[in-house]
């Protein structure tokens, strides 16, 4: 017998937007991936980087996301950035994982959750500089580079 009521399933879930700011590398599964494609799918733009950006380029995404200057408070505009930062970084891109982490490190965040998720996104980036390994899964399923869990396939 189920005891929980759908409204209260509902109202507890992790929107996607806030994954950068709430989920480390290692707690990403497909779902939360799958999740963040379908939030950064509803996005429609005509500007040329944030296209690219939005499918999880890396170039792009840390154009995206660089150059915003730190805000006191985050808002939706901000998670928008970081958002597509974090994909580009969970389909492969050491680069964003380790601009990710920087960002996330100077983020008005509670202490102990952004030192937490930056330091997971670094591990993360050493991880796959470590194995050789610097190729981009985009264009496919999303799924949490198993380099990022720590489950890699030596073969």
């Amino acid at each position: 017998m189920n005891t929980t009521s759908k409204e209260s399933a509902t109202t507890s879930r992790i929107p996607p937007h806030w994954f950068w700011r709430t989920y480390p590398a290692y707690e990403l599964d497909a779902v939360r991936c799958l999740e963040l494609t379908c939030l950064l799918g509803t996005f429609s733009t005509t500007i040329p980087i944030w296209r690219d950006a939005l499918i999880g380029e890396p170039a792009a995404a840390v154009a995206v996301a660089l150059p915003m200057k730190l805000p006191s408070v985050i808002t939706y505009p901000v998670d928008a950035r970081m958002s597509v930062l974090l994909n580009a970084a969970v389909l492969g891109s050491d680069t964003c994982a380790i601009v990710l982490s920087n960002m996330l490190n100077r983020m008005p965040i509670e202490r102990y959750l952004r030192e937490r998720l930056a330091a997971s996104w670094f591990e993360c980036s050493k991880r796959v500089r470590a194995g050789g390994r610097n190729r981009i899964h985009a264009r496919r399923f999303p799924t949490i580079s198993p380099r990022c869990t720590g489950q890699e396939n030596h073969s």
